[in-house]
């Protein structure tokens, strides 16, 4: 008979863990005859579109108002353009005008807008700014009207993609944009931020696994489609895995 093991895994409930996008499961009960090889397939998925794009490498924002210059400091997220720009003008002073700074972004050109009035301006040369995200170079803007990103919007951040990474799997036989890896899915996310993303895969597709005998733990984590950790503000994961004898 052929070896085989479903092995569900959720971070609500495992002890000692201190993040969810990177967390060793350990177990007594995961015994693999020594003798034969094995693959590993993951089954279905489950976690949250958690991760923020701005946080604290790229959350401040300078800018001048006919009151004054100051530095604001963005709470930690995931923001839109028009959430960002929606957050900036409450900070704008009451006796100056709301719309004095505008951020838009133009789906025909992929680039974000920049708007002023007269007597306001936007300091990107400062350090841990969002600017790129808008596509905008590091520079001090204070031309009145529209000036618009000399790049593509990266509102994502360069977060384009997720991999479930498993520690069990043969790193030899798994190749991620040319460097050997983990990795046991590549995910597309199809939902916004703050959704969940989970899926049951109708053809799991089989890895060699490079460990047998008695596994004591297992590290999981999520990364980008780079091997970034992804950071994801302890929402839970949840795996379902099979791993099975390879006749």
């Amino acid at each position: 008979m052929t070896d085989s093991i479903l092995l569900n895994v959720s971070t609500n409930g495992l002890e000692n863990v201190s993040s969810t996008h990177d967390f060793t499961f350990r177990t007594d009960k995961l015994n693999l005859n020594p003798d034969k090889r094995y693959s590993c397939a993951l089954l279905s998925y489950s976690l949250w579109y958690s991760w923020y794009n701005i946080t604290n490498s790229n959350n401040q924002f300078k800018f001048t108002s006919p009151t004054g210059t100051q530095t604001i400091t963005i709470p930690n997220g995931n923001y839109g353009v028009s959430d960002l720009s929606n957050y900036i003008k409450t900070q704008i002073p009451i006796n100056d005008s709301p719309t004095g700074i505008k951020f838009t972004g133009n789906y025909n050109t992929l680039r974000v807008d920049l708007e002023l009035e007269t007597g306001f301006s936007v300091d990107f040369t400062i350090a841990n700014t969002f600017n790129s995200l808008f596509g905008l170079d590091p520079l001090l803007y204070n031309v009145v009207g529209i000036t618009s990103g000399q790049s593509p919007a990266n509102i994502s951040n360069s977060v384009d993609a997720l991999l479930i990474n498993c520690s069990i799997l043969d790193a030899s036989k798994n190749i991620t944009n040319n460097s050997s890896t983990t990795a046991l899915h590549f995910i597309t996310p199809k939902v916004g931020p703050g959704s969940n993303i989970a899926e049951t895969i109708a053809f799991p597709l089989y890895l060699p696994v490079s460990v047998a005998g008695h596994i004591n733990t297992i590290r999981f984590s999520i990364t980008d489609q780079s091997g970034n950790l992804l950071d994801l503000n302890n929402e839970n994961v949840s795996l379902s895995l099979s791993i099975r004898e390879v006749r």
